[in-house]
């Protein structure tokens, strides 16, 4: 613990995301104090950008939005970052099918992904009789073909990027409920990285934010609340925790949360993810009416899209969730390339084999987001951890794209959670 005298504000804020950001904002914009420690060099929680070989901004984490997103909409007309809509002229791709099927009601890979999509629009409420069972039982009791249940697993591995097994069937049905989008969620992307629109928020803030900065340790009471770092404490009258739920665990706590506060956290597991970034001469998949995405079945849980820019280089973004995610994870970088450019060679052709540039993040066990896109309910009779975690417990509050009321998951979903609890923070506050 430093052993300087603690710094002293309204509020004190764990974790610079996009809740923690927002929710930052809206305190300092409200005329209140705040601090921000976070443990990362950087801003932006799982929002990361890199840079290619010839200098061009790429999104490793949190990338697209959709017209449903009007926070995040709103935020990057603010910070005069527009949206860049997602390629999508064209035929997908489905595999394992040969080169030369067309993706049309004449390829069966590709029939059974538009099946298999259909089965998951037509998922039973989170009360209907079974919810209680796991997505993987689910699927397999599904009156539908081997290779229509294959296509929805692996569907259902990229969106959650979680073991089936291990995700109860209501858990996603009450998420979908509150998605309310009615868009293609990857209807655009920002040129200049969803990234820079965390770094663009984290000026307002200047440095009020101090990265290198975990918090390992808080003291809370009815005077307020301390945070302790190795490099930094904080004193306020409230914090907020804005963490995945996965990572609040690890601090320690003094007196110790109350029981259910600690039972709602424990539900909680982190997805698995890795993504790829790949730049081309040139979008060669469109010369054969292809629109650059494709699913796979075998490997389950692997997806890739177009997102090139259309003045910038040729790009497409790939997703291994869940299980494959995992092993892969366990890979050297060289194998995992040649993995990754063997299965888009059969998808997409020989150019496919030769990127001008392959960029790469496993989000798997990442030490501060606990993994990647977000966490999930893995304990189906504790369903109602986030209520119970936006609840809180004054000071502490907590906050998170896990958390949100909609579009749980999301960067919109965390703007959204941030400054909700803005709102309750200083509806608490003393004037």
């Amino acid at each position: 613990m430093s052993a300087a005298a603690p710094q002293a504000v309204d509020v004190a804020i764990a974790g610079a995301g996009f809740a923690g950001l927002s929710a930052a904002a809206a305190l300092r914009r409200a005329g209140r104090s705040v601090a921000v420690l976070e443990a990362r060099d950087r801003v932006g929680g799982r929002a990361e950008g890199t840079r290619d070989r010839f200098g061009g901004r790429a999104d490793l984490g949190a990338q697209f939005l959709c017209d449903d997103m009007v926070e995040l909409l709103a935020l990057l007309r603010d910070c005069g970052l527009g949206p860049r809509p997602t390629p999508a002229a064209g035929r997908p791709r489905a595999q394992p099918s040969p080169l030369a099927a067309g993706a049309g009601a004449d390829d069966p890979a590709a029939t059974a992904f538009a099946r298999a999509w259909d089965c998951y629009q037509a998922l039973p409420g989170p009360t209907a009789a079974g919810a209680d069972r796991s997505v993987a039982a689910w699927v397999a009791a599904l009156d539908a073909p081997p290779a229509v249940r294959a296509a929805l697993a692996s569907t259902l591995e990229c969106i959650w990027c979680t073991d089936l097994r291990q995700l109860p069937l209501a858990f996603i049905a009450t998420q979908r409920g509150r998605l309310g989008r009615e868009a293609d969620e990857m209807q655009y992307f920002v040129d200049e990285t969803l990234h820079a629109v965390a770094e663009r928020l984290a000026q307002e803030l200047g440095q009020a934010i101090v990265c290198d900065t975990p918090v390992t340790r808080v003291r809370h009471g009815d005077t307020g609340v301390e945070l302790d770092s190795p490099r930094r404490r904080v004193r306020a009258r409230a914090a907020i925790l804005a963490l995945p739920p996965v990572v609040v665990p690890r601090i320690a706590f003094e007196p110790a949360l109350p029981a259910g506060l600690a039972r709602a956290l424990a539900a909680w597991r982190g997805g698995d993810v890795i993504k790829f970034v790949l730049r081309y001469a040139s979008p060669f998949w469109r010369c054969g009416g292809w629109n650059g995405t494709v699913t796979w079945s075998e490997p389950s849980g692997l997806h890739v899209s177009d997102a090139s820019a259309t003045d910038g280089p040729a790009t497409l973004v790939g997703f291994a969730g869940g299980p494959l995610a995992r092993a892969w994870h366990g890979l050297g970088a060289p194998e995992r390339r040649r993995r990754l450019l063997a299965l888009l060679t059969d998808a997409l052709g020989p150019p496919a084999a030769a990127p001008l540039d392959l960029r790469e993040r496993s989000w798997v066990d990442d030490p501060w987001s606990g993994g990647g896109y977000n966490a999930v309910i893995t304990d189906a009779d504790r369903l109602d951890a986030e209520d119970r975690l936006r609840a809180g417990a004054p000071p502490l509050h907590f906050a998170g794209a896990e958390l949100a009321e909609r579009f749980p998951g999301y960067v919109e979903g965390a703007l959204r959670s941030g400054r909700a609890v803005a709102r309750r923070v200083l509806g608490s506050l003393p004037a």
